[in-house]
């Protein structure tokens, strides 16, 4: 039995003028990330969303793409839920931001942290399902969780690992996959892939087991 959970950013999204709504691309887009899963991958069993508008509009639209084939649980979970950064300020690239963003909240051990972790605790404890799991969130919780994840140590707050180190923020629609196979219900394997980059299942279980603020 293979379970695959992909946890991805929301569709382009225009923050000023449209009040938290996809653009034209960003339907584009979504559109096309739902006519992607129904050629390629396995069957799509659930979507989880935050509770904002663009991430509920992406979730909607990728299911239209994808057709009534399989029952789809739309569902809203805590741990995709963040406060949003600010736009960057002029002359500052998108990726020192995020991180400058980050430190500061990892500093005081504040929310950031804590989406982080529990996106982690959540995509690890998801029960097992011979299907896929798509989770729509927000940058960057996003790079938060994966940052986490390719650091050696869980207890080194911050991480060393920059969000530059994982290949930059996750662009409008991508995300990374944890991808579980087991027989028997007996685990012959598990791993996250990025980018053509792979986390191992004992680093997975290592970072979850050290997240006491996700249980």
């Amino acid at each position: 039995m293979r379970t695959i959970i992909s946890v991805r950013r929301h569709a382009e999204y225009e923050k000023k003028d449209r009040g938290d709504l996809l653009t034209l691309r960003g339907i584009e887009q979504a559109l096309s990330i739902g006519e992607e899963l129904r050629e390629k991958y396995k069957p799509l069993l659930a979507i989880y969303v935050s509770d904002t508008k663009r991430a509920q509009q992406t979730a909607s639209a990728m299911l239209h793409a994808y057709g009534n084939r399989n029952p789809v649980v739309l569902g809203v979970l805590d741990e995709l839920m963040v406060q949003d950064p600010e736009s960057p300020p002029e002359g500052m690239q998108h990726d020192e931001f995020l991180q400058k963003w980050l430190d500061e909240y990892w500093a005081d051990m504040g929310p950031m942290y804590q989406t982080g972790d529990r996106l982690i605790w959540k995509i690890w404890t998801h029960p097992q399902v011979d299907g896929r799991i798509e989770m729509i969130t927000h940058c960057p919780n996003i790079e938060a969780a994966l940052v986490r994840l390719f650091n050696t140590s869980p207890e080194e707050i911050p991480p060393s690992v920059s969000i530059k180190d994982i290949g930059g923020h996750f662009k409008h629609g991508e995300g990374f996959e944890l991808v579980h196979d087991s027989y028997d219900d007996v685990l012959a394997d598990c791993n996250i892939h990025h980018k053509g980059r792979i986390i191992p299942y004992y680093r997975i279980r290592n970072v979850s087991e050290g997240l006491p603020r996700c249980r």
